[in-house]
């Protein structure tokens, strides 16, 4: 997670600067054409909370309950990314498993994935995380225009 300074906009004092977190580029899901199978979380499964929310973008409830329902995907991500990520799983305690998709290239998501997708990130530009050209653009990445 990097962090930037932002303008507030209600800031009664005159507009002065607060610190927001702005998403890493694993925050949000990437396509690619390895899927991440979170086999268990182990005994340390805050540990693996931590990395899934970081892969995935998830809440806390969300990425728990991910961890909970173990093997579950946490997506398709680039071999390096996909890698990175199943050695910091592993180091925190888990088991996870990397898995080249058929086919050679990863299927478009389904319409609920996209909707989905797209909902996590208005709320994160709502939030103020995300630029409104931070947010075009990984809208088109999304939406694959």
């Amino acid at each position: 997670m990097f962090w930037r300074r932002k303008q507030r906009s209600d800031d009664p004092f005159g507009g002065g600067a607060m610190v927001v977190p702005t998403p890493s580029a694993a925050f949000l899901p990437a396509r690619g054409d390895h899927e991440l199978v979170l086999e268990a979380a182990g005994e340390q499964q805050i540990r693996i909370i931590k990395v899934c929310r970081e892969a995935t973008g998830l809440g806390l409830k969300e990425a728990k309950d991910l961890a909970d329902r173990a093997p579950s995907s946490l997506g398709s991500f680039s071999a390096a990314d996909a890698e990175r990520l199943r050695a910091q799983i592993v180091a925190a305690g888990g088991r996870a498993s990397v898995r080249r998709a058929t086919g050679g290239s990863t299927p478009e998501p389904a319409a609920a994935d996209t909707v989905e997708l797209l909902e996590r990130l208005v709320a994160l530009r709502d939030r103020g995380a995300l630029t409104e050209e931070e947010f075009a653009r990984e809208k088109q990445r999304i939406l694959g225009a």
